[in-house]
């Protein structure tokens, strides 16, 4: 086949893809149109992907690059080795990025609340059991709401509804930032505090009851500590039994597990 030299040309000039030509240096030397764009083509370009390409005659990866209008852009980047200079497109691939950001939010967050969910918390906790048998301490709260059924059947599910964000809202600010907060399911929450020595769990069980004691609704609270010897799994059957048994007690207070 023989190649028409205009053809390609022609495709690179009307490409919205950005092309570049750089030098040994990795200096530009030439672009297309579409990379006018770019607020700036100095050093855009890292010095191991000329030298990969270098070595190997091409580099692919990703690179973010800065428009003119201000926006940070993800692009798909090939770099290719051409005799004395180096070729590079970038294809803009910020929508595909933009999508797999709703899709990791979608698979990772409660679509009601914004929390983690139970898959989050559960590998979260796997690490923890893992730290716990370096030492590293750390702690399950089990959080049931009481009474929401009753706010159910007065004010309809979206009102209950409403009550779990304000809740799940409330629960957030009264634990640490670097805490691990999910909903479980329905009116279930959980908490993985890491750095919670068993002599303190009890006390910081009764400060986050106490926080939430603004809400309309209580919460019965159950709590296990994290030492290691127990799966993932076991760990929130632990703090959830020890929840059961606040709700039992009448609800609105804070239960340790302890192993009969």
């Amino acid at each position: 086949m023989v190649r028409d030299g205009r053809r390609v040309e022609h495709l690179v000039e009307r490409t919205p893809d950005f092309v570049l030509w750089l030098d040994q240096r990795g200096v530009v030397i030439d672009r297309n149109p579409a990379a006018d764009a770019l607020a700036s083509v100095v050093d855009i370009v890292p010095d191991v992907a000329i030298s990969v390409a270098g070595a190997r005659g091409s580099w692919t990866g990703e690179l973010q690059v800065l428009l003119r209008d201000g926006r940070i852009v993800d692009t798909s980047a090939v770099v290719v080795a051409d005799g004395d200079a180096y070729g590079v497109t970038m294809h803009d691939i910020s929508a595909l990025k933009a999508q797999e950001a709703v899709l990791r939010r979608m698979a990772e967050r409660d679509s009601l609340t914004g929390l983690w969910n139970r898959y989050v918390l559960l590998t979260h906790l796997e690490q923890a059991v893992a730290g716990a048998g370096r030492g590293v301490v750390s702690a399950v709260l089990y959080l049931d709401v009481d009474q929401l059924k009753q706010v159910n059947d007065s004010g309809g599910h979206a009102a209950g509804d409403r009550y779990l964000q304000e809740f799940a809202a409330e629960l957030e600010r009264a634990v640490r930032a670097d805490d691990v907060v999910a909903r479980m399911g329905g009116d279930e929450f959980a908490v993985l505090m890491r750095g919670v020595p068993v002599g303190d769990l009890e006390g910081v069980a009764h400060a986050v009851r106490d926080r939430l004691s603004g809400l309309a609704l209580s919460a019965s609270i159950g709590a296990a500590p994290v030492d290691g010897s127990q799966r993932s799994d076991d760990v929130i059957v632990q703090a959830d039994r020890a929840c059961y048994a606040a709700k039992a007690a009448g609800g609105n207070c804070v239960e340790l597990f302890r192993a009969s």
